[in-house]
């Protein structure tokens, strides 16, 4: 109970520190140079989607497999190392295609790529230590990072480096150093695996990362893809406006639904499912809850959090609060599935979804519209299409007469 208790208090202390930091960038950085940040993270996410996030996804899965085999990590290892060769390769052959057209170009997609390898190095850590039952430390490092950035960026900018890079440096920065602070910890526990080194082969990480690959994939597209779509149109400001000020209502919601999953979403494995009903109505209530709350203080919370500029936005906290609560609600949905071994509906979602994005922006374009009010409109509808859709399978649908059965047994 002590533990739960400290993991509580301490992922609150992390939130926290994350509304402190959206208080200082807001402080430096105009909203356009917001945007472009966050068009630069875009850019970044798109190798851990499609690369890192599946790679992570096999490789903590066979931890447990080697361990219990008696075997050492060697091979991991050396697959960790081929997948960074082969992606410094590929880095190399592109900046020098990029600096044959704007060199000034390769400064930033240098930044981009290093961050999708610190940010996949620095999960994969967090991962690999919450799996060995090091969840305090991993708290403790996501802590630690917040003021490790604050004080990069701070430096950065009273060097006079004043604009997105300098906010994407000190993003990359702070998981950088924790990360190396935390390599001590990671070879101890490494020790534990002892014996030959486990054999990894390419066909088996295809297979196991192929469908996970995709799924990430469409979800970068429907999440984050506007922001590719309406930089290049001129909206830069409105990306600015948007993303900073939903971030505050996802960051509120990602807290919430982070304690309630970790106090129930074990129930759904225990129950074999069989609890999801029940586990979608408590769900339901957290989401109206944090919702109702967060707009009726959206102004306070936004003068309290940014500056001036972004008060007058402060009903994109909705959107926020909506979008996470999708990804609340899917989490939920996504075990259900692969309880019942039926993994490729969420990519059959997740197409829907990514479609339905590019889809709606067209017609609020033409139709005049796209505004930065409107612009969360696509997401918090494609969320729908993507929940509707899983929540209507056989396997799930919590208004069948079976699945309400095996509830109230597993109840009982």
């Amino acid at each position: 109970m002590g533990k739960k208790a400290f993991l509580a208090a301490t992922r609150a202390v992390a939130i926290i520190g994350q509304v402190g930091v959206v208080k200082l960038y807001t402080h430096y950085l105009l909203p356009a140079q917001l945007g472009r940040y966050f068009f630069f993270l875009t850019i970044s996410y798109f190798l851990n989607a499609l690369v890192f996030i599946p790679i992570d996804y096999f490789q903590q899965a066979e931890v447990f497999r080697l361990r219990e085999s008696g075997s050492a990590l060697g091979g991991l290892l050396k697959l960790n190392a081929q997948l960074l060769s082969v992606i410094g390769l590929i880095f190399l052959v592109v900046s020098l295609a990029i600096a044959v057209m704007d060199r000034e170009l390769v400064g930033v997609f240098s930044l981009t790529m290093i961050y999708s390898v610190v940010l996949y190095a620095s999960t994969a850590t967090k991962n690999f230590l919450n799996n060995q039952d090091d969840q305090v430390l991993v708290v403790l490092m996501l802590i630690a990072e917040i003021p490790i950035r604050i004080i990069t960026f701070v430096v950065i900018v009273n060097l006079g480096f004043v604009g997105p890079l300098s906010l994407l440096v000190a993003t990359a920065a702070a998981p950088l150093l924790v990360g190396l602070a935390a390599l001590p910890r990671v070879r101890s526990r490494f020790r534990l695996f002892k014996g030959p080194d486990g054999r990894t082969s390419l066909s088996a990480v295809l297979r196991f990362g192929a469908p996970i690959s995709c799924s990430s994939l469409l979800n970068w597209l429907q999440l984050q893809g506007y922001r590719l779509i309406l930089l290049p149109l001129g909206y830069a400001e409105a990306v600015g406006y948007f993303a900073t000020t939903a971030a505050i209502g996802s960051t509120g919601m990602g807290g919430a639904s982070t304690v309630y999953q970790q106090i129930y979403l074990p129930r759904i494995y225990q129950t074999a499912g069989a609890y999801l009903r029940t586990y979608l109505k408590g769900a339901a209530g957290v989401i109206f809850v944090v919702l109702t709350v967060g707009l009726i203080l959206r102004v306070p919370i936004v003068r309290l959090v940014t500056n001036g500029r972004f008060v007058g936005f402060a009903w994109l906290i909705g959107y926020g609060i909506l979008i996470e609560a999708g990804n609340f609600v899917i989490g939920a949905l996504v075990v259900q599935l692969s309880i019942a071994n039926n993994t490729m509906a969420q990519v059959k979602a997740n197409i829907y979804g990514a479609l339905s994005v590019p889809l709606l922006f067209l017609a609020l374009r033409l139709a005049d519209q796209l505004t930065v009010f409107t612009i969360g409109i696509p997401l918090v509808v494609a969320q729908l299409i993507v929940v509707a859709f899983l929540i209507l399978r056989p396997e799930i649908n919590p208004w069948k007469k079976s699945i309400r059965r095996m509830e109230a047994l597993s109840l009982s």
